[in-house]
């Protein structure tokens, strides 16, 4: 009778720590899936970019995937322009948002994952304001990085360039 009690215990644990597992799981991705995706394109032979966002904190990343180079951007011409530069987000309400007025509430960090080896010139200037990118969190793939690749982000707090950067333009 005491070994049934204890089976019996022990399967009621296992039970109670499997939904805690369960519920735990569907929470982190829950959270993981709350972010949105406002724009997505390409950035490169083999790269995507996205900007997604947490509707709760409405904090933003533009983040840059895949493999391979970046293109070089200019922002001197409109059609040399970064992708990211150009999204325009329809809010539910149906007003359409500018770029600059996006970046001005969203974008505060960038984050370029493994698989991309270089990052192009111009990629991340003038992202409007400038003072919103706080952080960039670089890959260890990526070996270059382009001329003014970063000009003008005033606001930026946090950036480790790694050890696989082997050139950095002006």
């Amino acid at each position: 009778m005491k070994s049934l009690k204890k089976t019996a215990m022990f399967l009621l644990l296992v039970c109670v720590a499997a939904i805690g597992i369960l519920l735990s799981t569907t929470v982190t991705a829950e959270a993981a899936t709350n972010r949105r995706v406002i724009a997505s394109g390409t950035c490169g032979e083999k790269l995507t970019w996205t900007i997604d966002y947490d509707p709760a904190s409405m904090d933003a990343a533009l983040r840059i995937s895949g493999t391979g180079e970046m293109n070089d951007y200019h922002y001197y011409y409109d059609s040399m322009m970064p992708p990211w530069s150009k999204v325009t987000w329809e809010w539910e309400d149906e007003e359409t948002m500018t770029p600059t007025e996006l970046a001005h509430c969203l974008v505060k960090e960038i984050i370029v994952e493994k698989g991309v080896t270089s990052i192009g010139a111009y990629a991340f200037a003038y992202i409007p304001p400038q003072s919103m990118i706080e952080k960039i969190t670089i890959a260890d793939t990526v070996t270059s990085i382009g001329d003014y690749a970063f000009y003008s982000c005033d606001g930026l707090t946090s950036i480790t360039i790694p050890e696989s950067v082997t050139s950095i333009g002006d």
